[in-house]
């Protein structure tokens, strides 16, 4: 990302995860950059480490214990009716406002 010309930056970056957030947060102040002023940041999971004054990363909190509940119950229903129509389920993920964004 940070291989372009400095005009060709990003304005902002949605990261698949926290971590990866992180690192584009460190990799942007080693350039020079302020995280959210040059550049916003927005990470995926809310992991303790992203409320930390160092990062304070706006991100999408998930709930594994939720998600984890989910998956089983679809799971237990596929194997309960192995021809039934496939089906989903969704689970909220709140936004967490911080900092980096």
């Amino acid at each position: 990302m940070f291989a372009q010309p400095p005009l060709d930056w990003p304005d902002a970056v949605f990261c698949i995860n926290d971590l990866m957030a992180f690192g584009v947060i460190d990799c942007a102040r080693q350039r020079g950059l302020s995280v959210p002023d040059d550049l916003a940041v927005i990470g995926f999971d809310d992991i303790p480490a992203a409320g930390w004054d160092a990062y304070s990363l706006t991100t999408f909190r998930q709930d594994p214990v939720v998600m984890a509940a989910q998956a089983l119950q679809l799971q237990e229903r596929r194997q309960a009716q192995p021809q039934a129509p496939t089906s989903k389920a969704e689970v909220s993920a709140p936004l967490v406002r911080r900092q980096s964004a």
